[in-house]
């Protein structure tokens, strides 16, 4: 680590009762305390406080300060180097909200001793920029790698819904042929039917044309 931390000051604040929860202190600066301190007020007391997750940025001699609020009343504030990435400013202010810092407090309302841990574990692992690099590099081959499987997984899905759809095509089809089979044997015996039909009828009439003109000549 150098000997100038990336990140030199982290303030967490209670909104609606305008309590200080935690400060964390990497770089000894009582104007750095001081100027935070008067933003968290600031914010208190800002109509415009409710605008959670909303990300802001103001440049100070040590650096830069980024602050937004969450939901709950949770101010977050973190001074750090100029040259450090503002993405991961947030990516480290989402990670202390996540690990729900803001529950591990004593009955004053401020940080208690896990709490305390806990917020130092995650500064150490932010303060190195090519460690939290190589890490963001490795979530991100983590992401690709989920979004291939749930692409895949969907291309799998939907192979199967398309052989799906052509069994049942198919399974259609051939009830129809069957159907048309039926249809024409039938067609076939009624026709077969009225043929025979008309043989006899057209028999029984020459016969009878017989009797009328051969046995009165006899």
């Amino acid at each position: 680590m150098s000997n100038t931390p990336n990140i030199k000051f982290i303030l967490i604040g209670k909104i609606d009762t305008k309590q200080v929860v935690a400060e964390f202190v990497s770089m000894k600066n009582d104007q750095m305390k001081n100027d935070s301190r008067l933003i968290f007020q600031k914010i208190c007391s800002s109509p415009a406080k409710s605008n959670y997750h909303n990300r802001n940025k103001i440049q100070m001699s040590s650096g830069y300060a980024y602050f937004l609020t969450y939901p709950e009343n949770k101010f977050y504030l973190v001074i750090a180097e100029s040259s450090y990435p503002e993405r991961i400013v947030y990516e480290m202010i989402e990670d202390i909200d996540k690990e729900n810092i803001f529950l591990l407090t004593t009955e004053k309302g401020e940080l208690n001793a896990s709490g305390k841990q806990s917020l130092k574990a995650i500064v150490d692992k932010y303060q190195e920029i090519n460690k939290v690099n190589r890490i963001s590099e490795i979530n991100a081959d983590i992401d690709d790698i989920k979004l291939d499987m749930k692409q895949n997984i969907k291309k799998a899905t939907d192979n199967l819904i398309k052989v799906q759809d052509l069994d049942d095509k198919a399974y259609k089809i051939k009830l129809n042929a069957d159907s048309f089979k039926i249809n024409a044997k039938e067609l076939e015996r009624k026709t077969c039917l009225e043929n025979w039909k008309w043989t006899f009828i057209i028999g029984g009439i020459i016969v009878v044309l017989c009797l009328i003109f051969i046995i009165p000549n006899l």
